[in-house]
């Protein structure tokens, strides 16, 4: 269950222009259940095209948080990196989406 102050993300699948009607389609379902929904992409370059995500809030706005906010949040069990120094996590996929401080 989402705390009341708990952001919802979802993996949107294809954002490629030409055919997003699956991004546009989630994106759309979440602004009917959530206040504040944010739709973003990243290139992904195995597939050769952009993936989609999209962030849900009731209450907060992800693109005001600070980055050390959205660090505080995200649970430590979910992170993971590969056994390089290079980390995969939320909080570095984000990095730069976040007004920083």
């Amino acid at each position: 269950m989402l705390t009341h102050d708990g952001m919802f993300v979802l993996q949107a699948g294809n954002a490629d222009p030409l055919s997003h009607e699956f991004f546009a389609s989630c994106t759309k379902t979440l602004e009917e259940i959530f206040q504040i929904v944010r739709p973003y992409w990243v290139p992904m370059f195995s597939f050769g095209l952009p993936w989609g995500f999209v962030i849900a809030s009731k209450k907060e706005d992800p693109l005001e948080l600070e980055q050390e906010d959205v660090r505080r949040r995200i649970n430590p069990s979910v992170l993971w990196s590969f056994s390089s120094s290079r980390s995969l996590c939320p909080s570095s996929l984000l990095k730069g989406r976040f007004k920083e401080g």
